[in-house]
Parts: C-alpha cells; structure tokens; sequence
C-alpha cells in the first residue's frame, strides 16, 4: 500500500479496496490447520507488511497490517479452530500488531491466549498490549488473565531500552512468560497503564 501512488479519492478507493482484498483472501483461504502452519512456516522468512502468529497448540492465529489509513492504521483478524476448522473472528478492542501469541494451559477449562505486540513500538514510552482471549462455545471471548480481572492490559516502559524494561527479575523476557513476568513485577497504574517500578 505504500507504493500506491493515487490522488485524492481515487487513492482512498484503492486503499480501502486493497485492505477489503486482504480480509476477504484471509477468510476464504485459510481454512484449515494445514495451512495455519504453512503460512507461519514460511511468512517469517519473507519480508511482508503484515504478521502473523500462532499459538504453540496451534489453534489461535492473528494477522496484522498496517492499512494505510489514518484513521485505521493498524487491522487485525483473528483465526481460531472450531471441530477442525479455521474461523475468521474479529478482535475486541483497538487493533494492535501482535507479534506474540502464548498459551496458558487451564486444569478447569480451555487454555487461555495471551496476545501481546506493540501499537506503535517507534513512540516512548513504549506501551505493549496484552490481551487475554479463551475459545468457548464456538467462538472467542475475552477472559480475566490478568490483575484486577482485566482482560486487556498496557505495560508502559518509560525507559528507551525496551528488552531491558520488559524483563523479568530472572532475566528473561516478558515475552517469554508473559503472565508470570506480571505477576512477580511490582507495578502501579497510572492513567490505565501498568507501570514497573
């Protein structure tokens, strides 16, 4: 989208066409788990202007790109598995690029989907999302990972060195265990974020 070289309205129409063609090739082409797999095998190695990711049991995905819109700059559309089928779903909230997806394994129920990635990872302080989503009863839902009973949550790491922010006390990264890195930060929330101290 970034190569487009319109005026005007016409340069509207085609972002707005481009993006409605990238939705539509997701839902109608993804339709299985096979090729969840194949596209998370080969995307990585190719530079593209959109992402994907993949949850390690394989049953939640999420693409994200970046419109070429100002007022939508960023566009999500989940993937889950439903009775060995992929299921397009769109997001709840604001649309984020994801660039992480974690399992959290539940004795009493289905697992739970961390989703973690940046709004805009160039502005400081940093803010990461993280959002918590459950497949149930045919669909997803949003479910109450983290403090406080929220579902979605921003990290905001004021510092410029973002890797060193974002690890836990035991030197590994966020990333890595999302929600045990929440849980033995100290944090405060200031203006809805949560911040480490």
């Amino acid at each position: 989208m970034a190569n487009t070289k319109q005026n005007g309205t016409n340069l509207q129409e085609s972002i707005v066409s481009t993006n409605e063609q990238i939705r539509q090739t997701i839902e109608r082409n993804i339709t299985n788990t096979q090729i969840l797999n194949e596209i998370q095998a080969y995307l990585p190695k190719k530079k593209h202007a959109f992402s994907f990711v993949l949850s390690n049991d394989k049953k939640f995905g999420v693409f994200s790109w970046n419109t070429g819109k100002n007022d939508f700059p960023i566009k999500n559309i989940g993937l889950y598995v439903n009775n060995n089928k992929v299921v397009p779903t769109s997001l709840y909230g604001n649309p984020i690029n994801y660039d992480r997806i974690y399992t959290i394994q539940n004795e009493l129920g289905p697992p739970s989907y961390i989703l973690g990635g940046f709004e805009d990872p160039s502005k400081t302080p940093h803010s990461y999302h993280l959002s918590a989503y459950l497949i149930r009863g045919g669909g997803i839902e949003e479910t109450q990972a983290f403090p406080n009973g929220e579902s979605t949550i921003t990290l905001r790491c004021d510092g410029n060195d973002l890797e060193k922010c974002l690890k836990t006390k035991n030197g590994s990264l966020v990333s890595d265990s999302l929600y045990m890195a929440i849980a033995q930060q100290t944090i405060s929330i200031e203006n809805g974020e949560y911040v480490f101290d």
